[in-house]
């Protein structure tokens, strides 16, 4: 008998008689998906099938925060992302509204630590904020004895760490009350919530296409699920050519550190392997959104910049571009393609020169949505500066001030007494980045911004008294 039938997280009369009739999916689809999912649960049930499959979980949430754990989210502070205790005790840190993994943050900062000394030496060169925050901040990770060789040492993090092996388990389970259950009568929300979630009929959809969860419960509840802590859907991606299914973990929901993840997928890859077969392009099944960011492409970079620059479908340039390392074939595209949407954007925000990004922003020809892609990748904070005074186009400027930290310029922007849409769009983004109080003093004391605004005048002032307020709140 299997596991399943002690599931409890939508009770079984909940699921017949309230949530079953609201999880429609294509069940010839789910026919095709379901012996790829028996065969996989078989294998990883050591040859025998069973659709709830337990395992010890290795790590465990963290009750509370080492001396590493703190050191880490000041720095994450200092580089501008928003984490409190809570957020990072979940794994996850914000940047511009977007949840982005801790443990992603620091592996991809790893490629800062080693060009360290190239760093020093172009700002030895020509000082500026975001390289110098950038050095401060792999100093405090050297403070912090947090560097190991030329990466930072993640292990050394609560969010990372192994201990108690087994007083958590993970439950792996293909059974459909338990997938549908993924938002449902659990301790967390999302879009996928039968109730109300905006995007509750993909649920269904998932479970065709050949979706599985993995749980993360204490020990005890791993066979009655009353209260997991955590989840993770594993999605399939389907081979274009050989129609073979891999399957990667989703967004973690719930409370567990990245460990959880990990783990769980470690598992998959034992039987799947870690990488899909070579020279095919991997898309997510039937049943979910066609999402470019959400593709595999395991050509190699010979045959993805072939593609990048030739391919007549623009969906195989995209995946191309989104998986290509070479910065030359990168800027070719951003300058050079007579395609001025999707592609030059893509390639647009792999590009790492800056050289390149002040090119294109500089470039008259080039439209807003161009230069403000390559503004979201610009660091030279001279660049920005010399955009923020005086490109002619207010979302430009607007999106240049945004990561401008010259306070000269920004009072300079701030006190300006020119009045058209341009300047009062970039005085409003000024002001709100100031940490000046005497200048935010002017502002409000200032007989006139614009000359001919009238009453708009008092909207600017009330922004620097709001500024003011924030910065001797601090």
């Amino acid at each position: 008998m299997s596991l399943i039938n002690y599931l409890e997280i939508i009770s079984k009369d909940d699921w017949e008689n309230k949530y079953k009739k609201k999880v429609k999916y294509d069940t010839n689809a789910y026919k095709k998906s379901y012996p790829k999912l028996k065969e996989l649960f078989t294998k990883l049930n050591g040859g025998t099938f069973n659709d709830t499959i337990v395992f010890d979980y290795q790590g465990s949430v963290p009750k509370k925060l080492n001396n590493f754990d703190t050191q880490v989210i000041s720095i994450l502070l200092d580089l501008g992302y928003t984490v409190s205790k809570e957020t990072y005790m979940t794994g996850v840190a914000l940047k511009n509204q977007k949840e982005i993994n801790v443990i992603d943050i620091l592996q991809g900062f790893n490629s800062k630590v080693k060009t360290k000394e190239q760093m020093q030496s172009q700002y030895d060169k020509a000082p500026n904020p975001g390289i110098e925050k950038q050095l401060k901040a792999i100093k405090k990770f050297e403070d912090a004895n947090l560097i190991k060789g030329t990466d930072i040492d993640i292990t050394k993090l609560s969010i990372y760490s192994s201990n108690k092996p087994g007083s958590q388990k993970l439950v792996f389970t293909m059974d459909p009350r338990a997938i549908a259950s993924q938002s449902t009568q659990v301790g967390w929300k999302s879009c996928m919530n039968l109730d109300d979630g905006e995007h509750k009929s993909d649920v269904g959809k998932g479970i065709a296409s050949g979706t599985f969860i993995v749980y993360l419960a204490k020990a005890g509840d791993e066979f009655t699920l009353d209260s997991p802590t955590a989840r993770v859907l594993f999605k399939p991606y389907v081979g274009k050519k050989t129609k073979t299914f891999h399957w990667k973990a989703d967004k973690i929901y719930g409370t567990a550190p990245n460990s959880f993840k990990m783990q769980a997928q470690e598992i998959i890859d034992k039987i799947q392997g870690t990488n899909p077969s070579e020279n095919d392009i991997y898309k997510l099944a039937d049943g979910y959104r066609d999402d470019l960011e959400e593709e595999l492409d395991t050509r190699s970079q010979e045959e993805l910049a072939h593609a990048a620059l030739n391919s007549a479908v623009e969906e195989d340039r995209l995946l191309a571009i989104r998986n290509l390392n070479d910065q030359k074939i990168l800027a070719q595209i951003a300058l050079n393609d007579k395609e001025e949407g999707p592609v030059r954007w893509a390639a647009i925000g792999k590009l790492e020169d800056q050289k390149v990004l002040a090119q294109l922003v500089f470039n008259d020809n080039n439209d807003h949505i161009i230069k403000e892609e390559a503004i979201e990748r610009l660091e030279d904070q001279k660049v920005l500066a010399q955009i923020a005074l005086k490109d002619e186009h207010y979302r430009v400027r607007y999106k240049a001030i945004e990561k401008l930290e010259d306070q000269k310029v920004l009072a300079q922007i701030a006190l300006s007494n020119m009045d058209d849409e341009i300047w009062r769009a970039s005085t409003s983004a000024a002001i709100m980045k100031l940490e000046d109080q005497e200048v935010l003093r002017k502002i409000i004391n200032k007989k006139s911004l614009f000359p001919f605004a009238g009453k708009n005048d008092q909207y600017y002032k009330n922004k620097a008294e709001k500024r003011l307020n924030q910065l001797q709140s601090t």
